[in-house]
């Protein structure tokens, strides 16, 4: 039976990102000095449209003839390019850190355990989840963070016993 081989969940994720944000890359934030709108990179390119001189003339010019319109321009291109460089430094970071947590199996176990939130409605269901999960683990690291998101289940339940109890679990460190 011929077997198929999935890709890694940071890889896969990598791929994802890379090919969003191959379509679809734009600048987080305006670099310091520069407005927000497109008021100006639409007046910038207007202007460049109309220059009375072409590309090669442009990289050759004299200092006198570089005018403040041209360093604008300049400098809009390279906030550009740095802003996507940016972009793409942040997603390089975020794989590797991804792939940090999958390597570690107990990291990995934390973030699916502060992920556990997210997956329930109600508090009564994430409380019964977790407690099953606190006996299952035998990582201490994923118990006490089983315990530290059990402390905000036990609250949204209004169970002040059931938290005081993990509490007192979390600083006499039981496992």
């Amino acid at each position: 039976m011929p077997t198929t081989r999935l890709l890694d969940l940071p890889a896969a994720l990598a791929v994802v990102l890379i090919a969003v944000l191959g379509l679809t890359v734009a600048p987080a934030a305006p670099a310091f000095g520069q407005d927000r709108g497109d008021d100006r990179r639409e007046r910038m390119e207007r202007d460049h449209d109309h220059d009375d001189h072409d590309e090669e003339d442009y990289e050759f010019m004299d200092d006198e003839d570089f005018d403040e319109e041209d360093f604008e321009r300049e400098m809009l291109g390279f906030e550009m390019f740095f802003a996507e460089v940016e972009v793409y430094t942040r997603l390089m970071d975020i794989v590797t850190q991804m792939h940090e947590i999958a390597a570690d199996p107990e990291m990995a176990g934390v973030a699916a355990v502060f992920s556990v939130d997210e997956l329930f409605d109600e508090p009564e269901d994430q409380v019964e989840f977790l407690e099953e999960m606190l006996q299952k683990t035998s990582s201490g690291t994923v118990k006490r963070a089983i315990r530290l998101q059990l402390i905000d289940a036990y609250e949204g339940v209004e169970d002040q016993r059931g938290a005081m109890r993990v509490i007192e679990a979390l600083i006499t460190g039981a496992e």
